[in-house]
């Protein structure tokens, strides 16, 4: 069971300042020119080897229809999911088809999930974490990541599951490993655990569907676009803003002989390439949102903050081209607080904002709020009682006056030691406190990265089963940008 609760991202520091500033709902613009015809094909064939739920059946069919759009995300091929963000992004996705079509009811809105599969990073997706620990899969990767063989990935879930255990998850994953290449692999998992919400997947490294684009990368090669359109519009964001992306003379890459390079001017023979092999062309950063919004008749993407921050660079490029730049929708973020966290942030008197703070500035505020011993009260008052004692005892004798100097003197030795011991077991409590707060910020910000940007959903999974999706999507409103707190009741 869970407690949700909201925040705004301004006491996060989790946005950039050119996402606060820029992001904006504005009107969905329904004038795509896609061609559907080859979209559907194309999808209908990368599912032919799957169990396809009937809800992805209808929405692959229904692109067709030129009353239907998409609501597209994507990521990296990461290990198994990677950051739990990765999931966070297709629930986002799949509720704002939702949330769309309550305001456009003579649309229909399908969610679309696009595999980066022409990425060639390997080691930003060849790792997960899961209860700090970095489980890693030992393969050497080159060119396009999607491509790459499934080898040596059983040995990975075995790892996974000696953290995690088996569950209907892992069984998926297992299931997943007979595919021939990561990219339908990954395919495989997120299909059988989103396939049922119709979320359909796409991997855009297609000779077609490249070729269909071919108009787009031939301006690009003999005109630059890319570089001249992104340099002025970096010109008036880069006054005020930290940019993202920074372009190239000729924003493609070639992907040959199990390699993705990029495309330099002694490339000459590019159009003969592009001619003969339009697949061999895979688009940069900079041109594969344009890609996407070309073979899509797609009216919002949905992404994460940095994602976000480098699509407002690139309007100039997509006018250029003559193509629609669609509505930029923030995915949700949410952070989990398991009970034993909260109960400890209860103890502590530590808010959710305060989380946010860093391990430093939680310590002093800790601190600051504790009331430190101090003998001075009790050394006065003693003090008071031996002179108002010294008094009397001279009326009666004052020789015995240095016996209460003496009697007083080993009194304030000995509440000299109490207080050494009582300051002693105060600094000891406060460490205690201390070290549990920066336990607690280690869990919910481990290696100083925010809990969705590293732990893998499975550390959830494991705990909350089906509950956790069905809370993360009872949770899931990408139109109200703030960061969903769920804590385990």
């Amino acid at each position: 069971m869970f407690n949700s609760s909201q925040i705004s991202f301004s006491q996060t520091n989790l946005l950039p300042l050119i996402v606060s500033d820029l992001l904006e709902a504005g009107e969905l613009n329904f004038n795509k020119n896609t061609d559907r015809k080859l979209l559907v094909s194309k999808l209908q064939e990368q599912y032919q080897s799957l169990q396809v739920d009937e809800k992805v059946k209808t929405n692959i069919s229904s692109l067709g229809d030129e009353k239907t759009f998409t609501v597209t995300t994507g990521h990296q091929l990461c290990l198994f999911g990677g950051p739990a963000y990765f999931i966070y992004k297709i629930v986002s996705a799949i509720k704002a088809c939702e949330l769309y079509a309550l305001h456009n009811p003579d649309k229909k809105f399908v969610p679309v999930f696009w595999l980066a599969s022409e990425d060639h990073d390997f080691e930003e997706v060849n790792h997960l974490y899961l209860f700090n620990k970095k489980i890693q899969w030992n393969k050497e990767g080159k060119g396009a990541v999607g491509r790459l063989n499934t080898e040596g990935l059983a040995e990975v879930l075995n790892e996974v599951k000696a953290l995690v255990g088996e569950s209907e998850v892992t069984k998926i994953f297992e299931e997943s490993l007979a595919a021939t290449s990561l990219s339908a692999m990954t395919r495989y998992w997120v299909n059988a655990l989103f396939g049922k919400y119709g979320l359909v997947i796409i991997d855009a490294d297609d000779k077609d569907l490249k070729r269909s684009f071919s108009s787009v990368i031939e301006k690009e090669f003999k005109e630059k676009v890319g570089k001249s359109e992104v340099e002025k519009t970096n010109a008036i964001l880069g006054e005020k803003y930290k940019l993202q992306v920074n372009p190239r003379d000729i924003n493609f890459f070639l992907m040959e002989d199990g390699k993705r390079e990029r495309f330099t001017e002694a490339n000459t023979d590019w159009q003969k390439i592009l001619q003969e092999h339009p697949e061999k062309f895979s688009p940069n950063v900079i041109y594969r949102p344009l890609y996407q919004e070309y073979i899509l008749p797609n009216v919002a993407y949905v992404g994460g903050p940095n994602e976000l921050a480098y699509w407002f660079q690139l309007k100039g490029v997509f006018t250029a081209n003559d193509l629609v730049f669609p509505q930029l929708v923030l995915r949700d973020s949410f952070l989990l607080i398991n009970a034993q966290q909260q109960k400890l942030m209860n103890a502590l008197s530590l808010s959710v904002e305060d989380i946010f703070k860093s391990t430093d500035q939680l310590k002093a505020q800790y601190i600051s709020g504790k009331e430190e011993w101090n003998m001075a009260q009790y050394s006065n008052d003693f003090s008071n009682v031996f002179s108002s004692l010294k008094e009397e005892v001279n009326k009666i004798d004052a020789s015995l006056e240095g016996m209460v100097d003496a009697e007083k003197a080993r009194l304030f030795k000995q509440l000299e030691n109490l207080s050494s011991k009582i300051m002693k077991a105060q600094k000891l409590r406060y460490e205690i406190d201390l070290n549990k707060i920066e336990k607690l910020k280690n869990q919910l910000f481990s290696g100083g990265v925010f809990q969705e940007r590293k732990v893998n959903f499975m550390e959830f999974y494991v705990h909350y089963n089906e509950q956790y999706f069905e809370q993360l999507f009872l949770s899931s409103n990408p139109f109200n940008s703030c960061l969903k707190v769920l804590s385990d009741l």
